[in-house]
């Protein structure tokens, strides 16, 4: 039986969502401004003061009884040889540290999914994925780029990392969360807010620290 009050409940609802998301547009557009980034075009600003620029962010939320500051570092590298692995991946990674992690690739700056077989020379990056390591980084970054045990869900050149102290290991599903919130990925659905989505993958201008 047709209910006109709750027809028109409805249709409050559903203008209330559109007014809300439009508004969610129009504060990631702002917030990527005060970032000096235009969207849609690759970026004016490295992927690390990107990162480091929202964690600044990120600790302003936090009490000032937790340690400071967290940054971005390069955990692995698949150019390196394992003589290089075994010297220039961080103290404890990836089987005693835990916090969150980025995979990123390089891309030309028209195909941020990494559509283009052809691999560029590695001026521009993109952020494939962020995940959370709550016990140790190994067990997320080795299986989180397969699709399954025979296919890759995506190919990538780095491992970035956020190391967070054990002793506030609670923190680290609050780091992914916020990060997914800054950052678009080409891989990341879960978590990432509507306003967010519209938006193509960010692309870095450059790939090292």
């Amino acid at each position: 039986m047709f209910d006109p009050v709750i027809s028109q409940a409805s249709t409050c609802d559903e203008e209330f969502t559109r007014a809300l998301a439009q508004v969610r547009r129009e504060q990631n557009a702002e917030d990527a401004m005060a970032f000096g980034l235009s969207l849609g075009n690759p970026l004016s600003i490295s992927r690390y003061d990107f990162v480091d620029r929202t964690l600044a962010e990120f600790e302003s939320y936090l009490s000032p009884r937790v340690g400071k500051p967290l940054r971005v570092i390069l955990a692995d590298d698949s150019a390196w040889s394992s003589e290089q692995r075994a010297v220039l991946q961080p103290t404890g990674y990836p089987h005693q540290l835990i916090g969150g992690y980025m995979f990123v690739d390089t891309c030309p700056p028209e195909d941020p999914a990494g559509s283009i077989v052809v691999r560029t020379s590695g001026i521009y990056s993109v952020v494939r994925y962020i995940g959370s390591a709550t016990n140790h980084f190994y067990d997320r970054v080795r299986k989180a780029n397969w699709a399954d045990a025979f296919r890759l869900r995506f190919q990538h050149r780095w491992i970035d990392i956020v190391p967070v102290p054990s002793e506030v290991s609670f923190l680290v599903p609050a780091l992914e969360a916020f990060l997914l919130t800054r950052i678009r990925t080409t891989h990341n659905d879960n978590c990432v807010p509507i306003a967010l989505k519209e938006l193509t993958p960010f692309i870095f201008t450059d790939t090292a620290p």
